[in-house]
């Protein structure tokens, strides 16, 4: 079961339902393809509208739709760092890592999604974390089929990840570079804007 959150704040099943069924303007008893349905933009809630209530006060609350980390009134979460593959079908293509967890694998709820590689078991292979407080990059495994290889050893537990760390899964080969370093920091950069 793939639970969904319309615009409005409707929860539904997006498997039995191609749109949210109480506002989606589908009428009673008429079927909608869900490959025919143009995707549904993600809301996005701004910090000022968190409601006071606790999450289990307040039945409207959905914590997925509260992203920390947006630096504008455009609800951009920026870019943190890239993976770009150096091998495999998608040879020179990036991948942008985000604020917080970043799911690695094949599948639609990935941020980065290595869909292209059919050797990749379905679903989350790995989490890429940014650690905003500390400014550093960690890479985990999840409980995929698959094996992961940081720098040709085998990713058995969580390691902190340098600039140029070769990633490897399934026949897929991307090297990590950081924007987020000791040079530059959203954060610090913000702190400096503000001084001047």
């Amino acid at each position: 079961m793939a639970m969904q959150q319309c615009p409005n704040g409707h929860i539904y099943d997006d498997s039995k339902n191609a749109q949210c069924p109480y506002c989606g303007g589908n009428e009673m008893g008429k079927t909608i393809p869900l490959d025919n349905v143009e995707e549904i933009p993600p809301t996005v809630m701004h910090e000022q509208d968190i409601p006071e209530t606790q999450p289990y006060d307040n039945p409207d609350w959905n914590p997925t739709m509260y992203k920390p980390d947006v630096i504008n009134d455009k609800g951009i979460d920026p870019v943190r760092g890239w993976l770009v593959c150096l091998d495999g079908e998608k040879k020179g293509m990036d991948f942008r890592i985000h604020s917080e967890k970043n799911r690695i694998g094949r599948g639609g709820e990935v941020e980065i999604n290595i869909d292209f590689d059919k050797t990749v078991s379905k679903g989350t292979n790995a989490l890429l974390a940014y650690d905003n407080r500390n400014n550093k990059f960690f890479l985990a495994p999840s409980e995929s089929k698959n094996n992961m290889y940081i720098n040709n050893n085998l990713l058995l537990s969580p390691v902190e990840l340098k600039e140029y760390d070769i990633i490897e899964i399934g026949q897929t080969k991307m090297i990590f570079r950081s924007f987020c370093n000791e040079s530059f920091n959203w954060d610090k950069n913000d702190d400096k804007q503000e001084k001047k």
